[in-house]
């Protein structure tokens, strides 16, 4: 065969090397493609076949990771050849050119950890050369080849033939030329940087250590070569240059490895990855809890489903919580999504142009919400303005809007998104409300969380019920796993795999081991690591096997506590180590080293060389400029090493210097990390100045929390504030101090703490100076009693507060029904001449009473709808009247969009739509939008629209407005719109089957956000459309009483709404008492029916139900029925007249009846085939079913059958098209003469009869 002449089934690609005993060449297989090297030998050299045999015989040995592996070896006429597979890379190439710092150190350690991995498969490679390297230069990957004359480690000195090989190459790779080894007793070679000079002096050194003339001076092992040179390049890349260290401290020690697989956790393991299948194929959110006691293995476990299959794709955010950070809100989380923006940052500029477009999408206006949260974020989408203040719950609710857009922005298509988030024992109160909304949001679907925390001996709250009981409650999937301790067999098995043996070695030792660790995974793991320390444990190389001494084991007494084996292990340091790892216990479980060198006052190098001991014993973990404990219990030991008397004078120091430190305009970004230090050193502290300077931090943390709404974490700070704060800052800083305690009271309120909130409450009024100061208050107490649902205290302190400015209310009806009349004749007035329109050119009142004013006025009208409603129409006439006389202020817009409410419940419709129109106009003018939006687009929808525009056009503006509303956070308004659209959906006559659709999706909305009132509202509406479907259960009969029950409890514009829904079901199925006792008792809660819907469907429905009764009355109350029905029909005909297309059909059916009550037969056919036009005209199919009904009893009262066949068919053909198979039913029952005549339809009569 030529050199580059291939075997049969294989073409040759490239050359890759050749001398005079093989030619290496570069192929793929014929059959497969498959890329491979083909060693080959020539026929003129016997001795190179032998080479490829022996090569070849260790295929089972060889391991990809490490070494180019034999496929095949095959034997032509004159020659073999070695088939190995092909990883890419080509023979090393020695150059005369020296290598660079940075490349010599990276390759020269990935071909140490090949050489380390062959020995530590007990294989000496015998003929390490650079032609037997294959170096990959994309992958800084390495694979070894050329194992002719390979041979079993057997001996202690047996890695020296190879690490004295590895000597010259690393020599020639750093001097660009080659050196002799000496022999035995020989000196040897001259050092590198004397060879060379400008070579680096401790990598000069590492080679000199390899060459050295005494082999009792020379690297003993592949593994401590390996860890000096990943020293140096940590020091390198961390600080830019290589200092002096000891060399040969890792060389030769015992590391017990940590298992690369699990260790008798298999069945848990097979239920994370299936729940993470499951999220990957689309499945809604779930939640998988992990525990168990500390050690037992639960970060492991979360570990080994992040590599496994499963997880490949997937978007992961991991996090740890600690314990000395319960009081920094959302930490963890941060530091979670800053290390996902970082890998996203290294992505190719295309995949970070479309994650960039996918955040400004998701996040739009509200972008410096997460920016304040994870700063990094700024890298992609650049700075943003803040978006506008709301109040609490509003707040909150934009907050979890957007960082659930934010989670599926980063989310790739079609993966999962897996959360891991560990110690959850420690989560923030902040973090836990959060992780409980995206949880239970339906739209997070594809989301897995996995939360792993500790039990604990004492019985406590479970840390994750929160989340875990609100999904339970929403019938999500919430999975438990409880890692026990491992037993005898999963014990054993785990020391063989940690040392490397067969579990039958193993097992004399783990026999030893069982009974101090009780299977505790990681104590096994540490009390092996301790024996190995203390020469317990040992491997013989010339036995090629584990030692240890069970005698002195057995009798040795080790702690059982592992917090207490750390403590133990950490005494082996040295004293400025153990220094520098008790400082960074206090800073955290993991610091940055630019922080922990500011902090212990040295350079970063000194630093870094000062920890390095510590991480070589693998206590702590360096990662590029930052270390971190390698566990928890790590942390707890070394924390617990400093002197309890002491830690005040420590945390003190570490907050000076970070506060000293803090770049310019950035101390908000670093309050928290400051305060958390300064408020552990309080009783440290005795200089006055620091202390006010200690409150002022914790205002400014409080702040921080506040907008971040972790309103747990806020109260802390603002407590803490207040208490350092002494009785004369309400005079050196009035307004500072104010603001603090306001705040205070807030968050006070929100975290439940009433009392509380009422002394702070109290406190603020004392100190208040004047009667803007006095408004200020009542506003926060207005906003606090609004979220609780206390109507009639927020009404109480915001009437008392505009008494402080002349704006009064009377008492009782009367009086209150002249100063109506008196406010509208002042408006008229002030209008005289004047457009609605020209009120958009009112100048801006610029009076800052005016403003709170108005705000006061604006801001009460939903608690004096709820509680007093007569002074509800008081209200936005006295409102528009201060606007008028005063000038308008933000605030104007509500309050014209009030009074448009007002105009339509007295007729004036167009002047109604003119304010609305106004109202939305001037919330879009003042920029940048703000929750208004949405609840002004609510109020025209629902109160305006449809007194001159069809109904249904109305159902999509209130499905914008709840859109709007919620992404605002105006949760209130959100639901109001939801409930409303639903039910103009039903009023428009859309297919029943839509407006259950609705109710159902709705009801997710209200139960996310805890609103049983709405809940309840929306069943009610479900159950209406259900029964009418006749798919309820219930039955007609029972239809109205299932309602009823709904809305048991229920009191104001609730039960109104839920007697609304009875007329309508009693009605319809003919139980004409039933609806006309549920139309007086809904008579009498008609205030709440204002300016909407409802109003004229309950006057609608109650005069049909007064004339069904009409006729077995007797003559008395006859009389007051048809007066009452005679002025229900004039309402009617108003109605009527300003839109017809809503209201025409009810007026007429009205009418009809009345006819037909009178005795007129003639006019009142007349009226039913007008009303079921106009209804038909307007898409009402329900009012056409009503009047082709009615028409059919008519009809039958006057013996004319065919024509109440007639009529009856066209009913059935209604209801049927509605979806309102009961009402088929109950014709088809009440009518039996509709179910012989063959016309009536098939399709009809067959869904009826089923």
């Amino acid at each position: 065969m030529t050199l580059t002449q291939a075997p049969d089934g294989y073409t040759v690609i490239d050359t890759l090397r050749a001398d005079e005993q093989f030619v290496l060449l570069r192929a793929a297989r014929d059959a497969d493609r498959l890329p491979v090297l083909l060693l080959a030998a020539h026929g003129a050299a016997p001795h190179a076949t032998a080479l490829l045999e022996h090569e070849y015989a260790l295929r089972e040995v060889l391991d990809g990771a490490w070494a180019a592996t034999p496929l095949a070896l095959l034997h032509g006429h004159a020659s073999a050849t070695l088939v190995l597979a092909d990883s890419g890379g080509a023979p090393l190439d020695l150059s005369a050119t020296p290598l660079d710092l940075p490349d010599f150190l990276a390759q020269a350690a990935a071909i140490t950890l090949a050489v380390s991995y062959s020995h530590h498969s007990r294989l000496v490679h015998r003929d390490l050369a650079a032609h037997h390297i294959l170096f990959d230069p994309a992958t800084a990957g390495v694979r070894l080849t050329g194992f002719g004359m390979a041979t079993p480690l057997n001996g202690p000195d047996d890695p020296q033939a190879d690490l004295v090989r590895l000597g010259l190459i690393l020599y020639h790779m750093l001097c660009g030329a080659a050196a002799q080894a000496g022999g035995d007793g020989a000196p040897g070679p001259l050092a590198p940087h004397r060879r060379r000079p400008g070579v680096d002096r401790i990598c000069s050194s590492i080679v000199a250590r390899l060459l050295a003339a005494d082999p009792a001076q020379r690297y003993q092992s592949a593994a401590g070569l390996y860890a000096d040179l990943q020293h140096c390049r940590s020091m390198l890349e961390a600080q830019g240059r290589v200092e002096p260290f000891v060399l040969g401290c890792h060389d030769g020690a015992l590391r017990v490895r940590i298992p690369a697989a699990l260790v008798g956790r298999a069945p848990q393991l097979a239920l994370l990855d299936e729940s993470l299948r499951h999220a990957a194929a689309g499945g809604a959110p779930q939640l998988v809890l992990v525990s168990g006691r500390a050690g037992t293995g639960k970060s492991a476990l979360v570990a080994a489903l992040r590599r496994s299959d499963a997880a490949q794709g997937a978007t992961i955010i991991a996090g740890k919580f600690d314990q000395r950070q319960r009081d920094i809100p959302y930490a963890t989380l941060a530091q979670a999504f800053q290390g996902l923006v970082r890998e996203r940052l290294r992505e190719e500029p295309a995949a970070l142009a479309a994650w960039r477009a996918a955040l400004r999408e998701a996040l739009g206006p509200n972008a410096r919400l997460m920016l304040d949260l994870i700063p990094e974020l700024a890298m992609v989408i650049g700075e943003h303005a803040s978006p506008p203040p709301l109040a609490p719950p509003e707040a909150q609710s934009r907050f979890d809007g957007v960082f659930r857009r934010f989670l599926q922005a980063c989310r790739r298509p079609g993966t999962a998104l897996l959360l891991c988030l560990d110690d959850v024992q420690w989560i923030d109160p902040a973090s836990l409300k959060l992780l409980s909304h995206l949880l239970t949001h339906r739209g997070m679907d594809h989301m897995l969380a996995i939360c792993a925390w500790r039990t604990r001996e004492a019985s406590g709250a479970h840390p994750m019920a929160l989340p875990r009981d609100a999904m339970l409650a929403n019938g999500a999937q919430v999975r438990e796993v409880v890692l026990e301790a491992l037993d005898r067999a999963e014990a054993c098995e785990l020391v063989a795999a940690a040392l490397d043996c067969d579990s039958a070695e193993a097992a004399p030792l783990a026999a030893l081991v069982f009974p101090k660790t009780a299977g505790n995974p990681f104590f096994t793991l540490q009390f092996l690591t301790r024996l190995g320390e203390n020469r317990l444990l040992r491997f013989s190389d010339s036995a090629a096997c584990w030692e240890w001494d069970a005698q002195a084991i057995q009798a040795r007494e080790f702690s059982d506590n592992v917090v207490e084996l750390m403590v133990a292990r950490l005494g082996q340091l040295p004293g400025c180590t153990l220094d520098l790892v008790k400082l960074l216990a206090c800073l955290g479980p993991d610091c940055g080293l630019d922080t922990i060198a500011l902090v212990s006052g040295m350079s970063l190098l000194e630093t870094d060389e000062y920890l390095w001991p510590a991480a070589r014993l693998g206590l702590i973990v360096r990662e590029p400029g930052n270390y971190r404990f390698a566990h928890d219990r790590v942390q707890e030991g070394a924390y617990s090493m400093i002197a309890a008397s002491s830690l005040p004078e420590r945390h003190l120091h570490i907050g000076r210097l970070l506060l000293e430190n803090v770049a310019p305009g950035s101390l908000d970004k670093h309050v928290f990390d400051i305060v958390h230090h300064l408020n552990r050193a309080r009783a440290a502290m005795r200089d006055t100045a620091e202390l006010r300077e200690l409150a002022r931090l914790n205002a400014l943390a409080g702040t921080r929390a506040r907008n971040a709404i972790a309103y747990d974490s806020a109260r802390n700070y603002f407590s803490l504030a207040a208490a350092l704060t002494p009785a004369r800052a309400w005079k050196d800083d009035l307004d500072g101090t104010y603001a603090m305690y306001a705040a205070l009271a807030e968050c006070e309120y929100l975290c439940g703490h009433l009392e509380r909130a009422g002394r702070l409450f109290e406190l603020l009024v004392e100190q208040s100076r004047s009667r803007i100061d006095l408004a200020r208050v009542a506003l926060l107490r207005v906003a606090v009693y609004q979220l609780r649902e206390r109507f009639d205290q927020a009404v109480a302190v915001a009437l008392d507060a505009l008494a402080l400015f002349g704006v009064t209310f009377p008492a009782t009806r009367a009086e209150i029904d002249w100063a109506l009349r008196e406010e509208r004749a002042a408006i008229d007035a002030r209008m005289a001449g004047r457009s609605i329109d020209s009120l958009r050119d009112e100048p801006a009142s610029t009076d800052p009473e005016v403003a709170i004013v108005t705000e006061l006025l604006s801001d009460i009208g939903s608690p004096v709808f709820a509680v007093r409603p007569e002074l509800y129409f008081l209200l936005a006439a006295k409102a528009l009247n201060y606007t008028l006389t005063h000038g308008s202020s933000e605030s104007s817009c509500m309050i014209y969009s009030r009074y448009a409410i007002l105009l339509v419940s007295l007729g004036a419709v167009e002047d109604a739509f003119a304010f609305s129109a106004l109202a939305i106009e001037q919330v879009q003018f003042n920029a940048p939008p703000s929750k208004r939006s949405g609840r002004l687009r609510f109020v025209h929808a629902a109160y305006i629209h449809s007194w001159r525009d069809p109904i249904a056009a109305s159902v999509a503006p209130l499905e914008q407005a709840f859109a709007s509303c919620e992404r605002a956070g105006d949760l209130p308004h959100a639901g109001y719109s939801a409930h409303v659209a639903t039910w103009n959906a039903f009023e428009a006559g859309l297919p029943l089957a839509d407006v259950r659709r609705m109710a159902e999706h709705y009801q997710g909305f209200a139960r996310r956000h805890g609103n049983h009132a709405l809940v309840r509202l929306l069943r009610g509406y479900e159950q209406l459309a259900l029964t009418l479907m006749g798919e309820d259960g219930h039955g007609e009969d029972g239809a109205a009483g299932a309602i009823a029950v709904i809305g048991q409890g229920s009191f104001g514009a609730s039960r109104a709404r839920y007697l609304l829904m009875q007329q309508v079901l009693a009605f319809a199925f003919g139980r004409y008492e039933e609806a006309l006792a549920a139309s007086e008792a809904a008579a009498a809660n008609l205030h709440f029916f204002l300016a909407s819907l409802n109003e004229t469907t309950h006057h609608f429905y109650h005069a049909l139900a007064m004339t069904a009764v009409y006729r077995t009355a007797p003559p008395a109350r006859r009389r007051r029925l048809l007066e009452a029905v005679c002025d229900k029909h004039a309402l009617l005909a108003g109605w009527a007249g300003s839109c017809p297309v809503n209201f025409a059909s009810r007026h007429l059916l009205v009418g009809a009846e009345l006819a037909r009550i009178d005795g007129n037969p003639a006019g009142a056919m007349r009226g039913y085939e007008d009303a079921i036009a106009a209804a038909m005209e307007g898409g009402f199919v329900q009012n056409a079913a009503l009047a082709c009904e009615l028409a059919a009893a008519c009809c039958r009262e006057r013996g004319a059958a065919f024509d109440a066949i007639d009529y009856g068919r066209r009913a059935l053909r209604a209801w049927d098209a509605w979806g309102a198979q009961a009402k088929v039913r109950d014709l088809l029952r009440r009518f039996p003469e509709l179910a012989a005549d063959a016309s009536v339809g098939e399709a009809t009569c067959g869904r009826a009869a089923e």
